[in-house]
Order: C-alpha cells, then structure tokens, then sequence
C-alpha cells in the first residue's frame, strides 16, 4: 500500500542542533497519512466471505437410501469431516443424479477444501435447478468475488439480496462488493441496511466507516470504527485506519495509540509502522522514529516510501553514509525516485555546509 511520499524543501539552517529541531517536513507527513482505500485485497483479508451450507437434517434417519444418505452426509459436514461428506453425496447423486442438496453441498465442499473452480461448477449446477435460492446465489457471487469477476459478483448478490433481503450477510456481501468496484454510495446505502439487521458483527460497521474514509467524512468514519472496535474486532486493519482518521481529525496522540494497537496484533503490518514512525519524526523524536523505518525496510526492502523515510532521517541526523547506503538501494528499485531523492539531499548538504562556514 506504501506509495511514494512527495518531498518538500527544507529550511536552511546554520548548524546540525537546528536542523533536528526543524519540523520534519521533507517527509510529507500529511501525503504519507493518507486514506488507504480498502481496495480487493484489503477488504478480502479483512473479511471472511462466508459459503452458506445446506444441511440436510432429520430427527430419525428415513428409510429411503437417498434420504438416510443425506442425513449421514450432513452430520459429516457438521463435524466439517468433509471427504467423508463428499463420498456419501457422491453416492447419493449415483441414486439421484440431479438432487439439489447434494450437488449444493458438493459445491460447499470444494470450496471448503479450497477448490474454488470445482466448486462453482457445483454451484452453478445447483443454480440451474433452483435460482431462488438466495443462500446459492450468495455462494456463487462469493466466488466469482475472490476470482476478480466483481460485475459477476454483483448480478449474484444483487439476486440473493432480491430473493431474500432480511438477511444481513447477503447485504453486507453486497455492500462489500460496491465498494471494491467504487460504488460507495450504493455501499453505504447497502451497508445501513445490513447495520438494522445485525447489531452485532464488527464487519458491518468497519465498511461503513470505510465508506465515509473515502467520501472524507472523518468525524463519521471515526465514529463507526469505533463502533466496531467496540463489537470486539482486533482487525489490525481497523486499528490503523482509525489512527489515519484520528491524525487527519488533528488528534495525534490517539492516531500514535491506535498505530501501536495496529502494531501489537500484527507485528509485521508495515503500513502502521511506517505512520506510526512518521508521527515520530514530526515531533523530532528521530531515536524513536529510525526502529520502525529500519524494520519496514527490513519487512519490504522495495517500499520505497519507508526507504525515503529512513534515508532522509538517517541525513536529518548526520548519519550521512547510512543515507547514502539506503539512496543507493532506493535507486535500484525507483531510479527516478532515488536521484530525485539523492539531489535533494546533496542540496541541503551543499546549503548546510556553507551555512555553516559563514562567520
């Protein structure tokens, strides 16, 4: 998510003790503290779309073969023992060979054990048999979800939510997959209607708060991550963009708080690391700062926002060849950037040195 963070020029000052007390502006706090946009991937790690399974269930098992079948096959998907499951529904459709169950759970099935191209076949079969129902509907949008196919995802959402719209997974799904493709108000729209239905779940309020991130509504967004931190989530993700949005609302010391708690569920999320030593460096707390640069280079050697970050500090604190040794591999992965980069520090040197040899 690391972009490059604009340079802005540095005052010239005669001596190093004013240079480290200069605000940190040559970082661009304010550019490297944006929004990040909760784009495919973010939203796919941050929340787990859910495969609805049809569970065939009696009291006593009937006599029929195909139904004392089902009846096994479900209690083997209960125990999510589902090779077992898998053999008994194989059985059944040599017996039935378009049941609707078991073809649905079969598709369940693969994409349980991660065959997602298997599992639509099943599920699409299924939908031949029976398009009203809702649950089938949101399982094949869930997939062509995870495959990049969002117009695909969409047309079966919109179904499941169309045949049946009292049930908050399929509007969250929905609300989910509009603010993938840039359709925030429908998101949003989509996401409150989720939010009366289910006062519960963590998820409904963080994309609500996503919503408002992007439209810059932060005193909202802050509100509703808020609300999910309180329904219980530990999402590292919800801890960071709260700290974005707290920074932006001119609340830093909250923003420093929630970069720490972002940090402590996932050590090695670079994007708070990297807010959370900037955040540092503008109150000149440079001995703080460098350790968490050091360690974002060290997580991903080719951000080149945290390369800039720790070079320009390392020469905001006279360590001059370790800037040379972090421009110079900056330059390897943005050339453009690194002599953009290393220009500007050869400047500020030049400025500094004759500063400092006037009487």
């Amino acid at each position: 998510m690391g972009g490059v963070i604009p340079l802005l020029s540095v005052p010239t000052l005669r001596d190093a003790a004013r240079r480290q007390r200069a605000a940190f502006y040559v970082l661009g706090i304010q550019a490297s503290l944006r929004i990040f946009l909760p784009m495919k991937k973010q939203i796919l790690t941050a929340v787990a779309l859910v495969v609805v399974l049809a569970v065939h269930a009696y009291a006593e098992p009937p006599t029929d073969s195909v139904s004392a079948l089902l009846v096994k096959a479900g209690k083997q998907m209960t125990l999510q023992k589902y090779s077992e499951a898998r053999e008994l529904y194989v059985k059944v459709l040599d017996l039935d060979t378009n049941n609707f169950e078991a073809i649905k759970n079969m598709g369940a099935i693969y994409s349980a054990l991660g065959d997602q191209k298997q599992a639509l076949v099943y599920f699409e079969r299924a939908y031949k048999i029976k398009p009203s129902d809702a649950d089938l509907s949101n399982n094949i949008a869930v997939i062509n979800s995870l495959n990049g196919r969002s117009d695909e995802a969409i047309k079966y959402y919109e179904a499941a939510v169309k045949l049946d719209s009292t049930k908050p997974l399929l509007l969250t799904n929905l609300g989910m997959e509009y603010l993938k493709t840039g359709r925030t108000d429908d998101a949003l729209s989509t996401l409150r209607r989720a939010a009366l239905r289910d006062t519960v779940n963590s998820i409904i309020p963080f994309n609500i708060a996503n919503c408002f991130s992007i439209m810059r509504k932060f005193d909202s967004a802050e509100y509703y991550y808020n609300r999910s931190l309180s329904r219980g989530s530990t999402n590292p993700q919800l801890y960071y963009f709260l700290g974005v949005i707290e920074r932006n609302l001119g609340k830093p010391d909250e923003a420093e708080k929630n970069f720490k708690s972002a940090i402590a569920q996932d050590p090695k999320y670079t994007e708070p690391l990297l807010a959370l030593g900037l955040s540092y460096a503008m109150q000149q707390k440079y001995a703080d700062a460098i350790p968490l640069f050091e360690k974002v280079v060290a997580l991903d050697p080719k951000l080149t926002s945290g390369m800039v970050a720790l070079g320009v500090t390392y020469a905001m604190t006279g360590q001059q060849a370790k800037s040379d040794e972090i421009l110079a591999k900056l330059n390897k992965v943005d050339s453009t950037m690194g002599l953009k980069m290393q220009e500007m520090i050869k400047v500020e040197r030049s400025r500094t040195q004759k500063s400092d040899k006037k009487p």
